[in-house]
Formats: structure tokens, sequence, C-alpha cells
């Protein structure tokens, strides 16, 4: 999903749409989770455009480290997400397998994409095709769609003779085969696409807001950003119009405010559509945790819910708080500091993402 605007070197916007991340509005986890270390791009259903970015990339090799700084799983893989239910998908040898919190390899590598666990099952190619195996490693819905992404409150979206439809665990198809796209659940809504437009079905399958959107966001916070006419505004899960279409971009509503974008400046609206922080940034994040990315010429640094710039704008890139650390860039490199904007891990890496279960993963 699209969720903040260009703010700089290691957030750059390329023009065309990137691989899909599904789910803000489930919880900010996702950025973690869904995103494998080599991907990290956000766009939402239908976007034209594409915004956060993959963080820089080099050579390098993939490991974890603790809160205290410390390389608790040696930089040794090509590819890793974050841990979700005590594992990792990591690549080695050119195949993805899983490692547990120690480091030791629970599932062996032999798959040509690994992804991480939702609703206690992970999506997984084999063969060409998708399936879905348990934490012990063995399918339990067999790999043999054309395309599959995670479950959410027991549906998977899934994909067969080019035609998207969603799956129970126990196999059986929940909403038959007829979207030409379809996302995961989030609030009760899903986003599916019909003869080239977007709108929500509900878990029964029935279109309940109508395919009418150039482009949507999933639900959060009882809102979708949808966009019609070029213009994004705001849903509610009644299909009504709360916020009319009016912004060149928008991102949906984190802690009750939504970053909007006008003529080129950036800022975040409430609920009921009224700037709350004036639209005259460069550029902004949504916020996470009570505070959010602000650009200040070529700097980032970050400003709480008032609007006030409480860690001075002078790193390179900035990300999302998440567990109460935030990746930045100082100096060429990525390290970790916390909501003081004080180093907890100081900038060493090529990259660095999110801690999730007590480790992040990063590139040496």
């Amino acid at each position: 999903m699209r969720f903040f605007p260009r703010i700089g070197q290691g957030l750059q916007f390329p023009k065309r749409q990137q691989r899909l991340i599904r789910f803000f509005s489930l919880t900010l986890i996702v950025f973690g989770l869904l995103i494998p270390s080599s991907h990290l791009l956000f766009a939402p259903p239908g976007a034209t455009a594409s915004p956060p970015t993959r963080l820089a990339q080099s050579s390098g090799r993939w490991g974890f480290v603790d809160i205290r700084g410390r390389l608790v799983i040696p930089a040794q893989f090509e590819d890793a997400y974050s841990f979700s239910n005590g594992l990792a998908a990591v690549k080695s040898g050119g195949k993805y397998g899983y490692i547990n919190l120690s480091g030791r390899l629970r599932i062996p590598a032999q798959f040509e994409e690994a992804y991480p666990f939702s609703n206690d099952l992970a999506v997984v190619k084999a063969g060409g095709k998708y399936g879905f195996i348990r934490s012990n490693g063995r399918f339990q819905i067999p790999a043999k769609y054309e395309g599959a992404r995670a479950f959410i409150n027991g549906l998977a979206p899934v994909k067969e003779a080019g035609k998207w439809g969603y799956l129970r665990k126990n196999q059986k198809i929940a909403i038959s085969f007829q979207f030409q796209e379809a996302q995961e659940f989030s609030e009760g809504l899903a986003a599916v696409k019909v003869r080239d437009r977007w709108g929500f079905i509900n878990s029964n399958g029935q279109l309940v807001i109508p395919a009418k959107f150039e482009a949507v966001y999933p639900f959060s916070e009882g809102f979708a950003a949808v966009q019609e006419n070029g213009r994004w505004g705001f849903i509610n899960s009644s299909g009504r119009v709360v916020i009319n279409p009016q912004f060149t971009t928008a991102y949906n509503f984190g802690d009750g405010l939504a970053a909007v974008e006008k003529a080129g400046q950036w800022g975040f609206i409430n609920k009921s559509g009224r700037p709350e922080i004036p639209i005259e940034q460069a550029g902004v994040s949504p916020f996470s945790e009570g505070l959010a990315v602000i650009q200040q010429g070529s700097r980032f640094g970050y400003m709480n819910r008032g609007g006030r710039v409480v860690i001075p704008s002078r790193f390179e890139a900035a990300y999302f708080f998440i567990s109460g650390l935030a990746p930045v860039k100082l100096n060429g490199k990525y390290g970790f500091i916390n909501s003081d904007g004080e180093f907890v891990i100081e900038p060493k890496y090529q990259s660095a993402f999110y801690f999730y279960e007590g480790l992040a993963r990063v590139q040496l």
C-alpha cells in the first residue's frame, strides 16, 4: 500500500507500481513481516505510483541483531524476512527455508519463495506454484495455485486459471474465482478488482462497496482511502464518501490522522477532513507510536501529533517507529534510534529493518 511520500535518499518513489504490500490497516507489524529485505516497497491496489521504498541494497548478507545491537544470528543469508511465530524465512543457496530465533534451520531451504507465517500458515512457492505450509514445514494446502496471499481471519486470496478467489484453511473455496485481483481482509472487508475497478467484498463474497474506484487502500480505523478521477478521498465501511476526493495523494489513517498531499505539500487531516497539521511540509510519513517522519530540506527527522519537530532533521533516511525503535541512516549507514532520537544501535549496517519478536534483520 502506498504509504508515505517521497522522503529522499533511501525513500525514493519509482513511478511504476511495485510489489504490493497488502494490509497497513491490520497493524504496522506487516511492514516487517510481509516484505522481503530486497523488496521494501508499498503500493495500494490499483495505484499507478509507489511509495516508500527499499532500504539501500548491497551485495552484503543478512543476519539478525538483538536490541543491544549484538549480531545474534550471523549475517549469512542472501535474503531474509522478519520473524513471525518464532520463525523467519531466509534465503540460502538460492532457495528459501525457515530459521528459529536461535538461528537454527527448522525448515530446509527448498522453496522458490517463502513468506512469513500468518494464522499459523505461510505461503510458499514450490514447482512454480503456491501453497501453504505449517510450522513443521509440511504442506497444509498443496502448492497448486498461480498466486496466493496470507491468511487473515481464516481466509486467504488464491489465484487459479487467471482469476482470484478466497480459500479456507480446510482447503475449501469460500469465495469463487471471479476477481482480476484480490487482497487480504481488513476490518471485515477485502479490496477486489472487477472490470478494472476496485471495490470491497465481505466475508461472504458479496460486493458491498461497488467496484468503481481507480485505486484503494485497505480499511484502517473505519476508513479507506480511495481514488476517483485521479484524486484521493475517504469512504467509510458502508461505502459512503466521508471526505471528498481532493488530494493528490492520501494515505490511510493511523493514530487518528491521515497524511495527505496538495500541490506538492504534505500535512495531516483528522477524520472530519480538517487539517490537524498544516499542509505545508515537504514530506511526511504516517504516524506510528506517536511520531511521524518529516522532511526538512534534504534531511529527515520526526514530529509529534502537535506538529512539533521533536527529533531534529539530521538523517539521510528515516523510517517508522516499531517496538520503540526506528531504523535511520546517517553517514551512509543504518542504525536504530529511540523515541528521544538517541542511537541505541550505532549506524554501521548497509540496510536495517524493524524489530519483531526481539530481533531485527540487518545487512552487512
